[in-house]
């Protein structure tokens, strides 16, 4: 089975392209791989890739999204 693309979380409120990019730009690649590595770290991750800790804001709607998709 292929993994399930980042691009299911658009269909999740709180979430655009902007988080994709940034889950990208730190090797989250997949929901299932987001999975793996769990929300909180790959939030970490984006927050140190950025240098902005107000990308934490986003950790909600990514554990709702993941939810969501089962």
């Amino acid at each position: 089975m292929n993994p399930l693309p980042l691009e299911q979380l658009l269909k999740m409120p709180g979430i655009g392209p902007t988080v994709l990019d940034r889950l990208r730009e730190v090797g989250i690649d997949s929901v299932c791989r987001l999975r793996e590595v769990g929300v909180e770290r790959a939030v970490l991750r984006v927050c140190e890739h950025t240098g902005q800790i107000a990308w934490a804001n986003r950790r909600r709607y990514l554990v709702s999204a993941l939810r969501q998709l089962g």
